[in-house]
């Protein structure tokens, strides 16, 4: 790790898993995250229906492999009311890690339009 570095450790029921700037335990409890980033449980976000890019399985093992190995390093984007605005791939690949939690950037000021450009 290089000075200043921002990683940390995710513990999964299988693995440990780098966070990259968040803590994220399966109890979730004594998290740090920096400012503008918080966790979420995985159970609470709310994939978006019209959502127009799908995930094959082997994209979303490869996106798990990529967590495990180098760390969650892209927060999931989330609208005011949990609804996943990107980052569908990462959450499925999370719940294959058996993550309980994941880092989030909550943008609740976009508008309809703004959250599908």
């Amino acid at each position: 790790m290089t000075k200043g570095s921002t990683k940390t450790r995710v513990s999964t029921n299988a693995a440990t898993v780098d966070a990259g700037m968040a803590s994220v335990s399966a109890g979730a409890a004594g998290i740090q995250t920096p400012p503008g980033i918080a966790l979420r449980r995985v159970v609470d976000l709310l994939p978006y229906a019209a959502n127009a890019r799908t995930h094959s399985t082997q994209q979303v093992a490869l996106i798990a492999a990529s967590i495990r190995d180098f760390g969650f390093n892209n927060p999931v984007l989330v609208d005011g009311a949990n609804g996943i605005i990107a980052g569908h791939g990462r959450v499925l690949a999370a719940q294959e890690l058996g993550l309980t939690s994941v880092p989030i950037i909550e943008l609740a000021h976009l508008d309809e339009v703004q959250k599908r450009a």
